[in-house]
């Protein structure tokens, strides 16, 4: 079953061959157009390990017969560059600046003459898009806009996708580091701002300061626009694919393929039907309708070889959805997956997380599978997901006649972890979780939990309920929960300066199981040949700059036991010089309120910014929460060493350290959060918000039922918000 990407996307445009030998369009002084022009823009090598790009470069070519003086030029947009008075460019030479000159001068593979490499420009070419202008003190510069999909070339984006989604034959990554992908205009002759006159380059045969390995006299034919019929696509409609093209002159056959999906197949026959023409350049196809909850294959050929996806893009395949038109209102999702390939999730983590000293090197692997919602397609990378105490619990389905793993049996309605590829992220996140609401039923605690957590000015995940469907039936009534990685980071500090900074997710064991251990700030020496530094990176899981190591979460951590045996002066000062004390105070305030049930030894995560280097700690899990484990009257100190409210005598150096050294400002910020925001009137709203999501019908109906009753749940809920009012308040007034 192969995976894909369907693309909607409409642009007006075509391309026009122009005479060779200047920019064309492009003024100069006066009216005279610009001898020299863009040919090249690396713009995402691949594995780059800093903070910024490195490897990028853009290349500007001289295509006349006369040698061209740079003073004046300069490159603006994303970056910004101006060239020095004395440069030039050769006749039918060319220049390269780059954004870090040593380093791309460092890349053998490119042979660069040092002469004509500049640099180093300010900024950075955006990954997702950006424009690039070659600019002169007077007349009309030369610009481009690209970007990281259709019509552009998705490889481009550091071959679009990561390690897990490229086929063996470009494996290993490691093998293009600092290269991947560039685009290459095809012509100074062509239009620079059209999609159409550039192309990518050969993976890994980017060639700065060279002639490009697509240069050439015409624009090749490329597909600038895609479309299939709105969604919903129905049982009883033809799917009607248009292809709008660069050009219509010249073209040999144009003809689209495809075949219905079946996820236990994997080479389904095929049939082609040749594409019309409607003029300006578009041609369409019609698929005959096909059965509703089909996946629809497609994809454009010229000649019988591939022109849409391209040939460098990283998925082979378009798609359409015909819906099923299913008797609901809930938000659905749609996942197909393999039979054999949803046995192995099981085989994956049926054995648990550790044995012996080491992890299991299947804990986390996923599988292909395919993500549908409101008729987009999207391939996805699919694992079951939870802790490793309840990764594999969870209520059997005993009637699902569809395409099923065979183990385990029954099958079991479980939590997934759903992870998107970065051409084609969903609605801006590439990882989704999907809740299966066992211990968090019916997932009020997780929607108030987190809800209190954002307007305490804390992030906390976003939360809706979805009705999850699974090779075309029904699997279970779920909660999403939004992930918590670079995707989450960036919408929190939209709007700021602020970038993305280090995050570490606490996945520890409630006791020492060899490499693992409880992800409670304590110090982990070198324990059943594992290295220090090995017990760190398995119980503190980077989740953002993964190749920047844990030095610095080990610092921290060694730094604050240092601080611990120096005394409470000591230890204040260390907690107010390395954290942001007012967010920490905040988290251990309202995660407290809510009765913390294990952020004693893993379930949260420790985020630093990069601007002050700062840490400060973020909520996870909230299961158990407002009731769930502790009573209404549990201590306000859980996470304190020795406080008898701790789960199973664990306790949490972090939250311990504040509430050692600023006793008297948390206590404070636990009365005021407890006036105004910890208030039983300000948490009915969102209980009822809450309920108003939930569909009761739908939950209820799914085939391994609800976990618990909705009702009683709410109430307590509500009986618990009461009496924690009442009982901090007094509590904090005895303090």
């Amino acid at each position: 079953m192969p995976f894909v990407e369907i693309h909607r996307f409409r642009v007006g445009v075509a391309a026009t061959v122009f005479a060779l030998g200047a920019c064309a369009g492009e003024g100069g002084d006066g009216d005279a157009p610009s001898p020299i022009c863009l040919t090249e823009i690396m713009y995402h090598p691949v594995l780059e390990e800093s903070f910024e790009d490195d490897h990028e470069f853009i290349e500007i070519h001289n295509p006349t017969t006369a040698e061209v003086g740079l003073q004046g030029y300069r490159l603006t947009g994303g970056i910004e560059f101006e060239f020095p008075n004395d440069a030039s460019i050769a006749p039918g030479g060319y220049a390269v600046v780059a954004k870090n000159r040593d380093a791309l001068l460092g890349v053998t593979e490119y042979a660069l003459d040092a002469t004509p490499v500049f640099g180093d420009f300010s900024g950075d070419l955006d990954n997702g898009g950006d424009t690039v202008t070659l600019a002169r003190r007077s007349g009309t510069p030369e610009s481009v806009t690209y970007g990281d999909q259709l019509p552009w070339p998705v490889a481009a984006d550091a071959l679009g996708v990561g390690e897990d989604w490229l086929p063996s034959e470009l494996l290993p990554l490691e093998s293009h580091r600092y290269r991947g992908v560039s685009l290459e205009r095809v012509s100074c002759a062509m239009p620079v701002a059209e999609a159409g006159s550039w192309v990518p380059s050969p993976i890994d045969g980017a060639t700065p300061g060279r002639v490009n390995a697509g240069v050439g006299d015409l624009a090749p034919p490329v597909v600038l626009a895609l479309a299939t019929p709105h969604f919903p696509i129905t049982e009883r409609d033809p799917i009607a694919v248009t292809a709008t093209l660069g050009t219509a002159e010249g073209l040999g056959a144009l003809t689209l393929e495809h075949f219905v999906d079946d996820p236990a197949v994997a080479d389904e026959p095929t049939e082609s039907i040749a594409m019309t023409p409607l003029g300006d350049a578009v041609f369409e196809a019609v698929i005959p309708a096909a059965s509703a909850g089909s996946l629809v294959r497609y994809r454009v050929l010229l000649d019988g070889e591939p022109l849409s996806p391209r040939p460098s893009d990283p998925f082979r395949w378009h798609g359409a959805f015909v819906d099923p038109e299913l008797a609901t209102t809930t938000r659905t999702y749609h996942l197909f997956i393999s039979p054999d390939d949803w046995t192995e999730l099981w085989d994956n983590i049926d054995d648990g997380r550790t044995s012996d000293c080491d992890l299991s090197p299947t804990w986390d692997v996923e599988v292909p599978g395919v993500f549908v919602h409101e008729g987009r397609v999207y391939d996805v990378r699919l694992r079951y997901q939870g802790s490793m105490y309840n990764r594999t619990g969870g209520n059997e389905i005993r009637d699902f006649p569809y395409l099923a793993p065979a183990r385990p049996r029954p099958l079991r309605a479980l939590s997934w972890h759903i992870k998107f590829p970065r051409y084609a992220r969903f609605h801006g996140t590439n990882k989704v979780t999907l809740n299966k609401l066992v211990q968090g039923c019916p997932g009020i605690t997780s929607s108030v939990g987190y809800e209190l957590f954002r307007r305490a000015g804390l992030a906390g995940p976003a939360t809706r309920f979805v009705r999850l469907q699974v090779n075309g039936g029904y699997y279970h009534y779920m909660q999403e929960l939004g992930a918590i990685d670079e995707s989450f980071v960036a919408a929190y500090q939209a709007g700021t300066d602020e970038p993305i900074g280090h995050l570490f997710k606490s996945a520890g064991s409630m006791r020492v199981t060899g490499l693992l251990d409880c992800g409670d700030g304590r110090l982990l020496p070198e324990a059943c040949g594992h290295s220090s530094l090995e017990r760190y990176a398995a119980v503190y899981e980077r989740k953002t700059w993964d190749w920047a190591g844990h030095d610095d979460l080990i610092a921290l951590i060694e730094g604050l036991h240092a601080a611990r045996d120096e005394g409470d002066f000591e230890l204040r000062d260390f907690l107010a010089s390395h954290f942001d004390v007012d967010r920490m105070l905040t988290y251990v305030a309202v995660n407290n309120w809510l009765g913390a049930w294990d952020d004693m030894f893993h379930n949260y995560y420790l985020y630093q910014r990069r601007s002050d280097a700062r840490w400060y700690i973020l909520p996870w899990d909230l299961d158990l929460t407002a009731g769930g484990y502790q009573s209404a009257e549990a201590s306000i100190y859980i996470g304190e060493e020795g406080d008898p409210d701790n789960r199973e005598g664990l306790w949490n150096y972090f939250k311990d350290a504040f509430l050692h050294a600023y006793r008297a400002e948390y206590v404070a910020r636990l009365q005021e959060l407890n006036r105004s925001l910890l208030n039983p009137a300000t948490i009915e709203p969102l209980l009822a918000a809450t309920l108003a999501e939930l569909d009761r019908d739908e939950a209820e109906g799914a085939p391994a039922g609800v976990d618990c009753n909705i009702d009683t749940k709410l109430a307590e809920y509500r009986d618990y918000a009461v009496a924690r009012h009442a009982f901090v308040a007094e509590i904090a007034v005895l303090e």
